[in-house]
């Protein structure tokens, strides 16, 4: 059976452009994702509430924050793009392993310390599972702490929920400067 070559024609092109399509918002969203130009011209808080209505309005799960009261304030770089990092990858493992409805955010800036939690109440990691992926993802998050001179910790027990933990001298950031 012949096929009629004009048709195919046209929908390998279609089908061309929509790869095209598909593939340049992908690089998009990995843009987005590694640092977004908010936290660049904004800072963290705006960029953090960017973040939480993209994953509420994707995932449908509510995100309960006090990142407000960071006002105008700005930290370095490495400081501000670790803690969004950390933050972006503990609500995506929320979105794809808690099976919860919401998860709380705390950002406290004391005058010398940044601390963050991330804690969701329902499905909890396994932390002795041998899971790569989740092994994985928790290393990446510890590494990408402690080479931003931060401490992670990490408190997760099954059926009970996870709470992610991460603390940043300030201090030490003003001195390096």
């Amino acid at each position: 059976v012949l096929e009629n070559p004009k048709t195919n024609t046209t929908d390998t092109i279609q089908g061309a452009r929509n790869l095209t399509h598909e593939l340049m918002q992908r690089v998009r969203d990995i843009s987005l994702n590694l640092r977004p130009s908010a936290l660049d011209d904004l800072g963290l808080a705006p960029a953090l509430d960017g973040l939480f209505k993209r994953i509420t309005k994707q995932t449908g799960i509510a995100i309960h924050h006090n990142v407000n009261p960071l006002d105008d304030r700005r930290f370095d770089r490495t400081i501000e793009t670790t803690a969004f990092r950390v933050i972006q990858e503990s609500l995506t493992n929320v979105a794809r392993q808690a099976g919860v409805e919401e998860v709380d955010v705390h950002l406290d800036v004391m005058k010398d310390h940044m601390q963050i939690s991330i804690v969701d109440a329902r499905k909890g990691l396994n932390l002795r599972s041998k899971d790569q992926n989740t092994s994985v993802v928790i290393s990446e998050m510890m590494d990408r702490v402690r080479l931003a001179g931060g401490h992670f910790n990490i408190q997760a027990e099954p059926g009970k929920g996870t709470c992610v933990m991460i603390d940043f001298d300030l201090d030490k950031e003003m001195h390096a400067k």
